[in-house]
């Protein structure tokens, strides 16, 4: 019989007893047959550390003196040791070691009899193997599913919700960046639903960022707003509580408070706070920065380009986009997370180019790592904004048809996957274009697509650049009444930030209006 594993603490934090469990470790026992006929256990509950130096040193002895080749054979199918060398592996950072190490506990663990102590370790394997490949190759492993949507399963049967919620989060978030959203959004409620009426604050922090970044993918910024500033008040009444760390959110390649507080950043940007912004984003990158455990450096990655270089990019701040792109290439290479390679070296090719350093190299930055997403190789997230900065830079340099190639191609993956993150500002640069093409009328629709679609989400600034394009557009044809007032319309609606570039410009466009 299988021990249990796993409890659950008076606080709602989650514990994990070390590898070998005891009754797998019972189970599997590897005697040692002496004159005396005791049975002796060679291998029990040693740590990795200990247990390699062990067999280092004594292999060679205990193969011709004691237990022959059958037990040595047994010892490497046991599956408590081969968890434990995951662990030794994982702690030095070796992911790939850590996966193929829980890969085979996993599979020998299936020789055991069906229980529910068997499915317990099933799942804590199956998780332990997905934390290095996350780290590894972030959310686009296709392997991800294969590994994650048993675990979802067997602890519904078994209600083990701490790991329902792991990976809930996981999957959902694998989801959404391979251009599932409707998927991802899938899982994320149903672990909502499960979750957020829990006493334990942990548990409820992750049910309601499991649905964030599937709402935010579709748009529905309002409701993605309110549940991340719900997230970063809990978090602070989880700091309140306990002046620990909690083990279950520990357990996270991302922090989860700190990465909602990155999100919440660009929504209130979005929703028309630029000041809000710019505060929320430096206090999650400080916050960022100052994390110690392991997923420190993955966190410092997300933060920077999201509330580091895409803030940048809504504020017109090409030297500061650069620059976080770089810091999270760096932080990248010396953890070897290599997930965030892509991500960052697409805004930092579009810095290069709006900053006149180097145009043919940062477009080609930028070209190669878009083709890797449509080779399967680079993920389907934000695919339309990558597509949509390509365009942006042959604008920039007067190749109109690849422009629109660029946005056409931009609308169809966004509509294909259900994005709307970005479809306003597609829209928005499509105008744009068809503006300089001489298309003044086919101009005049899409900005009126990318003013509608920011209207039902809200979307303030996204609402504003579309109302400052088709103002410009009204302006030359002699509209200039109807444009000032669309144009006082929207500026009507921000009650901060008026010194940021958009607003600024919107100001001096209204001044000449007259």
């Amino acid at each position: 019989m299988l021990t249990a594993i796993g409890s659950l603490d008076v606080d709602g934090n989650f514990r994990i007893p070390k590898f070998p469990p005891e009754g797998l470790a019972r189970d599997r026992r590897i005697c040692r047959a002496d004159v005396s006929k005791r049975n002796e256990p060679i291998f029990f509950g040693i740590e990795a550390e200990d247990a390699d130096k062990f067999l280092r040193e004594k292999l060679h002895i205990l193969v011709k003196e004691t237990i022959g080749e059958t037990a040595v054979s047994l010892l490497y199918r046991d599956v408590g040791y081969i968890a434990c060398r995951g662990d030794k592996a994982f702690s030095e950072f070796r992911q790939q070691e850590a996966i193929e190490d829980f890969r085979a506990a996993r599979i020998y663990l299936s020789e055991f009899p069906e229980s529910d102590d068997r499915t317990r370790t099933e799942i804590i394997l199956r998780m332990k193997e997905a934390t290095p490949l996350l780290e590894n190759s972030g959310y686009l492993s296709i392997e991800l599913e294969e590994l994650l949507a048993p675990v979802i399963n067997q602890s519904i049967q078994i209600k083990w919700f701490e790991m329902l919620a792991r990976a809930s989060f996981d999957l959902s978030v694998h989801y959404a960046v391979t251009g599932q959203i409707h998927r991802s959004l899938d899982v994320a409620e149903k672990a909502y639903e499960q979750l957020y009426q829990s006493e334990a604050i942990g548990l409820r922090i992750i049910a309601i960022r499991t649905v964030t970044t599937p709402l935010l993918l579709l748009g529905e910024f309002v409701r993605a707003k309110a549940l991340l500033k719900e997230i970063v008040q809990l978090g602070e009444s989880l700091k309140t509580i306990s002046q620990h760390s909690n083990p279950l959110l520990d357990s996270f390649v991302l922090d989860l408070i700190v990465t909602a507080k990155s999100f919440l950043s660009l929504v209130s940007w979005i929703l028309g706070y630029p000041d809000q912004a710019v505060r929320l984003s430096t206090e999650a990158i400080n916050a960022a920065d100052a994390l110690e455990g392991r997923n420190g450096p993955n966190t410092v990655c997300h933060v920077r380009c999201f509330a580091g270089a895409q803030l940048a990019e809504f504020l017109h701040n090409y030297a500061q986009v650069k620059l976080h792109a770089v810091k999270a290439l760096e932080i990248g290479e010396r953890h070897n997370l290599t997930n965030w390679e892509g991500h960052a070296n697409m805004v930092k090719g579009w810095a290069l180019c709006k900053l006149g350093e180097d145009v043919v190299l940062g477009q080609t930055m930028l070209e190669i790592r878009i083709q890797r997403s449509f080779n399967n190789a680079g993920g389907l997230y934000h695919l339309a904004h990558y597509l949509m900065l390509d365009a942006d830079i042959y604008l920039g340099t007067g190749s109109l048809d690849r422009a629109e190639e660029m946005l056409l191609e931009a609308e169809k993956q966004a509509l294909k996957a259900g994005e709307r993150y970005w479809l306003s500002e597609v829209y928005r640069t499509m105008g744009e274009l068809c503006n300089r093409q001489g298309r003044l009328e086919l101009a005049e629709k899409r900005f009126v697509q990318a003013i509608n679609i920011a209207l039902e989400q809200s979307a303030v600034s996204f609402e504003l650049r579309a109302v400052m394009g088709l103002a410009r557009l009204w302006r030359n044809l002699d509209k200039v009444r109807q444009a000032r007032c669309k144009l006082k319309q929207v500026l009507s609606k921000f009650t901060e930030g008026f010194e940021t570039p958009d607003l600024a410009d919107a100001m001096a466009l209204l001044a000449q209006l007259k």
